[in-house]
């Protein structure tokens, strides 16, 4: 705790402020927001936080998994089947980002960075590591709106 008992301001919340001190603007919704008809999805059947919860992986090793395995689970005979496999492709791309698996923060850390998340304590590496499941999961089902036919579709491991 800082002097009179505050919390010290995260660094994310400092550049909010200043932004919002800048800019002398208060942004509010007046009227319901609606998005494109082709950004809409129904509700999701399953939640997909219990399900990573269950499948008892870290998120380094789920996103491998959705990774490897995804591309059996869209429908290729759609006409939108490759904007499906592009969208899933990018939410496990931020996902890859997120929990510190891409080039850019490798590249960054090696520099004298230590995380994407300016922190290295377990605290910031499990919320890391939770956004990045949640990430994958949610994109992979928002991005997949044309799913493959039920069948049996085996599980490979990552390479």
């Amino acid at each position: 705790a800082g002097a009179g008992g505050r919390e010290k301001e995260s660094v994310a919340l400092q550049q909010l402020n200043a932004h919002a001190l800048r800019s002398g603007k208060q942004w509010s919704l007046d009227a319901r927001v609606e998005l494109p008809r082709r950004l809409q999805r129904p509700p999701m059947r399953y939640d997909p936080e219990a399900i990573i919860l269950s499948c008892g992986l870290e998120a380094t090793a789920l996103l491998s998994f959705l990774h490897e395995n995804y591309l059996g689970f869209v429908d290729g005979e759609a006409a939108d089947a490759v904007d499906d496999v592009a969208t899933v492709a990018e939410y496990l791309s931020d996902s890859a980002v997120l929990c510190g698996q891409s080039r850019a923060v490798t590249a960054a850390t090696s520099y004298g960075g230590t995380s994407l998340w300016l922190e290295d304590s377990p605290a910031a590496a499990n919320l890391a590591a939770a956004v990045a499941s949640s990430v994958a999961a949610r994109g992979l089902m928002y991005g997949n709106t044309h799913p493959a036919p039920h069948r049996f579709n085996p599980i490979r491991a990552p390479a």
